[in-house]
């Protein structure tokens, strides 16, 4: 009975001490450990297990107690040369990584500033195409207008045009209807004033035939070149 009492006291105080030490672990070793970087010093790792060398010893209790902790710095060494074989490694990692991090971060901002470029380039094409398109709509605009009013002022001069040559038909018209009124008028006027005159000419050709008749009659003697010289003063 004894014998079984006090193995299970060593089991239990086992149990109790290796809880105390794993949480003791967990709350300073296993951060460290956990994210190993470049800047990770030996000393935070030697600080931690004094911490958790003195809190152990103030609470773990038993006839377990030493082994535990015996067990659990073997545990740790064989860790500990693990990591100062990985250590120097992962610094070197770690300056490779951040030599290459340093880069692309030029290469990103070289990157990022021609990017910037090309925006500020594709608003500047952007702010000329619209300016060149407002021009090109201005241009539009004077040249339809331009039309507009060239055409209308064909369609003024084509009436003008027509407006002339209508004023010109009509005086053409009134010219010619007042000139046959003048020849009309003339010739009338001209036919009233020659038919008295040959009125008066045939009597007076009648008159002269009697005189003719009566000198005739009176100068028998005459000869025919006399007569035929005298017949050219007839009428």
């Amino acid at each position: 009975l004894l014998l079984s009492y006090l193995e299970q006291n060593v089991s239990a105080s086992e149990k109790d001490c290796q809880s105390s030490v794993h949480s003791l672990k967990s709350k300073y070793l296993s951060p460290i450990i956990e994210n190993l970087s470049p800047e990770t010093n030996i000393e935070d790792i030697v600080n931690a297990i004094k911490k958790i060398n003195t809190e152990y010893h103030q609470t773990a209790k038993g006839p377990a107690k030493l082994k535990v902790f015996e067990d659990f710095m073997k545990d740790f060494e064989d860790e500990q040369r693990q990591h100062s074989i990985q250590l120097p490694k992962l610094k070197k990692y770690y300056a490779e990584l951040k030599t290459q991090n340093e880069e692309l971060q030029k290469e990103r901002s070289i990157y990022q500033q021609k990017v910037t470029e090309k925006n500020n380039l594709e608003s500047r094409i952007h702010d000329q195409n619209v300016q060149v398109q407002a021009l090109e709509n201005k241009i539009a605009e004077t040249k339809k207008r331009m039309k507009d009013e060239l055409e209308k002022k064909d369609r003024e001069h084509l009436k003008r045009v027509a407006a002339l040559q209508q004023v010109r038909r009509d005086h053409e018209k009134r010219v010619s209807l007042e000139e046959t009124h003048n020849i009309e008028d003339y010739e009338d006027s001209e036919h009233k004033n020659i038919k008295p005159m040959y009125s008066k000419l045939h009597i007076l050709k009648g008159v002269v035939a009697i005189l003719w008749t009566q000198f005739t009659n009176t100068n028998p003697g005459l000869t025919p070149f006399a007569l035929d010289r005298m017949r050219h003063f007839r009428i």
